[in-house]
């Protein structure tokens, strides 16, 4: 047996836990958010990472967003000054209403950021896509320009495409936009990862205009687990976002599937 441990990967050393905290923005909705994640290593050292940035919280709350921002301020301001007195959120009070601290989820990663990172995967689509808009990157994109570029020369399909929509004074560009269907491109692998962030323009679009019939993200996954396809589908569907799963084998094949929605 001895000999086979080198065929399995080691245990990350770095062990903590990571919270998240939702907000609900009117009081009595029942509609909550993810606005922060803690990450706490066993060592003691945080990290608080606020996941919506300025922009986001525009699209969703228009005048009334830096309302929202400041409270997430105050918030992480409490949450941090917490931690530093007590080392942990287990007696830690909101400083307002309609806030919710989630339980600790255990992880282990190689350091503290990489379980802030998990803590971010796995609490909401809006705080993925937060992150990713921060690190996006033309490497990034580089598939879906080359759909977009193939499009393009369509004489059928080249006037839907990068069509932006303006959301409370923020212009959001869609990859395909049509009177009844719009769609986005994204990338899913090890090193890229631009479908959160797609998913969440969708989302947008869906709640400020239902006359859509269809919202779809259309997603290579040539080099990517089927555990994190389904971790992207249960996103999408939870926000009425359908999904459609390509490889670069199959890039042909996304024009006739596009025809088929503007017949």
């Amino acid at each position: 047996m001895k000999n086979l441990e080198h065929l399995f990967p080691s245990m990350p050393s770095y062990r903590g836990y990571w919270h998240s905290i939702l907000l609900e923005p009117i009081i009595g909705s029942g509609e909550k958010i993810t606005v922060i994640i803690v990450a706490v290593g066993n060592d003691s050292a945080f990290k608080i990472h606020k996941t919506l940035n300025s922009d986001v919280l525009k699209c969703l709350y228009g005048n009334n967003a830096y309302k929202i921002e400041n409270i997430i301020h105050f918030l992480a301001e409490s949450i941090q000054n917490e931690l530093t007195s007590r080392g942990h959120l287990e007696s830690w009070e909101s400083p307002f209403q309609g806030v919710e601290l989630r339980d600790k989820s255990d992880a282990a990663s190689a350091n503290l950021d990489g379980i802030l990172n998990q803590g971010i995967l796995f609490s909401s689509s809006f705080a993925k896509a937060s992150l990713n808009h921060a690190k996006k990157s033309p490497k990034k994109q580089k598939w879906a320009n080359n759909i977009i570029n193939q499009v393009k020369t369509h004489p059928v399909l080249k006037s839907f495409i990068n069509k932006k929509i303006l959301v409370n004074d923020v212009k959001i560009k869609y990859h395909f936009l049509t009177e009844k269907y719009v769609a986005n491109f994204g990338q899913l692998s090890v090193e890229k990862n631009d479908v959160a962030e797609k998913i969440y323009d969708l989302e947008i679009l869906k709640k400020i205009n239902s006359e859509k019939d269809n919202y779809e993200i259309i997603i290579e996954t040539s080099n990517c687990l089927p555990k994190h396809i389904q971790l992207f589908k249960d996103i999408a569907s939870d926000n009425g976002i359908g999904v459609i799963e390509t490889t670069h084998e199959k890039e042909n094949e996304i024009i006739h599937y596009l025809l088929q929605k503007v017949a």
